[in-house]
Order: C-alpha cells, then sequence, then structure tokens
C-alpha cells in the first residue's frame, strides 16, 4: 500500500474509532455521536435560525431539520417561529441540552486524551498544525472539485 492510500485508510479508520468510543461514552446520555456538533454549533449561536445551522454544520436543510426534531424530542433543544419572519425557526439549546453537552465535551476530552497518550506537547502541537493545514488544503480542494 502506498503512503497516500495508507494516509486515507488510517484516517478512516481513526474515525470509526474515535466514534465507536464517543458512542460508548455516550451510550448512557440522551444524544447520539452527531449531535455533539450540532449542541457545539449553537453553543456559540444559540437562537440562530435552522438554515444558518446548516450551512454552518455543511449538511443539507432537511438533515437539520431531523436532527432538531429527534433532539427537540429528548429534551436537547427548543425551536421558536422567528418573530420577524415566521418562515423560519430559531433553535436554543435548552438547560438539559446545556447539562449534555458538558458530559458529551467532557467525554470527548477524555477520548482525545486517550488516543494522545504517549505524546509530547510538542508532538501534539505539531500534530494539530498539520491537521489544521490539511483542512486548509481540503477546504480549497471541495471548491474545485
Amino acid at each position: 500500500m502506498n503512503k497516500l492510500t495508507l494516509f486515507s485508510v488510517l484516517c478512516e479508520e481513526q474515525r470509526k474509532l474515535t466514534r465507536l468510543c464517543l458512542f460508548r461514552c455516550l451510550k448512557k446520555e440522551k444524544i447520539h455521536y452527531g449531535q455533539i456538533s450540532v449542541l457545539l454549533a449553537l453553543k456559540g449561536n444559540d437562537g440562530c435560525n435552522q438554515c444558518f445551522l446548516a450551512e454552518l454544520l455543511e449538511v443539507s436543510r432537511a438533515s437539520i431539520g431531523v436532527s432538531l426534531r429527534r433532539m427537540e424530542k429528548s429534551g436537547l433543544v427548543r425551536r421558536e417561529t422567528d418573530r420577524k419572519d415566521t418562515r423560519y425557526n430559531r433553535v436554543y439549546v435548552t438547560e438539559e441540552g446545556k447539562e449534555v453537552l458538558k458530559r458529551a465535551e467532557a467525554a470527548v476530552e477524555e477520548v482525545s486524551r486517550r488516543t494522545l497518550k504517549g505524546f509530547s506537547d510538542e508532538e501534539i502541537s505539531s500534530f494539530l498544525s498539520m491537521m489544521e493545514r490539511m483542512n486548509a488544503n481540503l477546504k480549497e480542494t471541495k471548491k474545485t472539485l
């Protein structure tokens, strides 16, 4: 296997393993792995509309609608019709959602801590810098594909 293929395979394996570990850490919570990113996005944008949230997370409006419906049913978020434009819903994290997010963030930190076990601070900083560069490259690539 060449280095580029190995790189891709290892990235996918790490994504799967991270997801599995987080799933196991969060199995007692009212949250699904994919909903963590929604709550994190709302943490800094509480009260934003669904369309903005879909754009921010780079998912379809239909997809964010399904996720929000499930999260609303679980008591993690609430949606209110926008007073200025009734075509839109504003999304807010509930108190229960904030508590679940705290525990989810702790789980993410624990899995990350275990993932990076044995790496020095310098190695971690270097790795993060490389990941940021890779993300920037992928964002540029996405524009041209």
